[in-house]
């Protein structure tokens, strides 16, 4: 019994430990520490995946795995709506003394 809680919280940090890797690439991709192989398109998709991920995580009572995907997915969005605006949000946008 007590083998395969082990095995079990081992298996979970394990997991934990490569989705952090996977955002924690996806990030550095996007801000240009690695080679630019992601584009801010494909990270929308990897954040969109990490929310799935989360669901299925949650179909099979994982809260904790569920957190991290959240997590994961959240900070990647973060990223890409924070540092990369949308074409349409850069002409929208007009300076407060033109609003006044």
């Amino acid at each position: 019994m007590m083998i395969q809680s082990f095995k079990k919280r081992l298996f979970r940090r394990i997991i934990v430990v490569l989705l952090w890797l996977g955002a924690l690439y996806t990030m550095a991709a996007l801000l240009g520490l690695l080679q630019p192989s992601i584009s801010v398109c494909d990270a929308e998709y990897i954040s969109l995946g990490y929310l799935l991920l989360g669901l299925l995580f949650l179909f099979f009572n994982e809260i904790r795995l569920l957190l991290v995907c959240f997590a994961c997915s959240a900070v990647i969005s973060f990223l890409v709506h924070e540092r990369f605006p949308q074409e349409e949000e850069r002409h929208n946008t007009t300076p407060i003394g033109q609003v006044i």
